[in-house]
């Protein structure tokens, strides 16, 4: 038991750099399955004739705004900055994504968006975590910012 605890202590220091990780590996995911249509007008059109097919309104607008949210987002998450606005798009886009393409499909086939849904909602709720740009200019303001004296109010 004190081993287990003595464990817990030791890895409860490090949980601040526990997402470090998760924006890292999923950062990295949402660049790489966007970038062929960031760089490639073809698989962008593929992509609208993907959402035609399922009767999006403006397919093509559409194609290009999930393209760009996935692969900002991954950059933002993979340098930290401006995380849990990243969070809300990597869920909005997600939910877009199962309701249009993977509803009604096998486990299999929709784990993958609600997988992303989950990212997006932890990244929504806990920011980025420690070795961040969003943890870095939070401190910055912290410092620059003085200290107001709080007044005692008498009644």
């Amino acid at each position: 038991m004190a081993d287990q605890l003595a464990l817990s202590a030791f890895l409860d220091r490090y949980k601040p750099y526990a997402a470090v990780f998760l924006r890292l590996a999923f950062g990295f995911h949402l660049i790489y399955f966007t970038q062929d249509n960031v760089f490639s007008y073809e698989r962008m059109l593929e992509f609208r004739d993907f959402l035609e097919v399922r009767h999006v309104p403006f397919p093509l607008l559409g194609a290009i705004v999930s393209v760009a949210v996935q692969f900002l987002c991954g950059i933002f998450l993979i340098v930290g900055w401006q995380v849990r606005v990243a969070g809300f798009f990597i869920l909005m886009n997600f939910i877009l994504a199962y309701i249009i393409a993977h509803r009604g499909q096998s486990y299999e086939q929709f784990f993958q968006p609600v997988q992303l849904m989950a990212v997006g909602l932890f990244f929504l709720l806990h920011g980025a975590g420690a070795l961040s740009l969003d943890r870095y200019l939070h401190e910055r303001r912290t410092e620059r910012t003085p200290a107001t004296p709080h007044r005692q109010t008498t009644f």
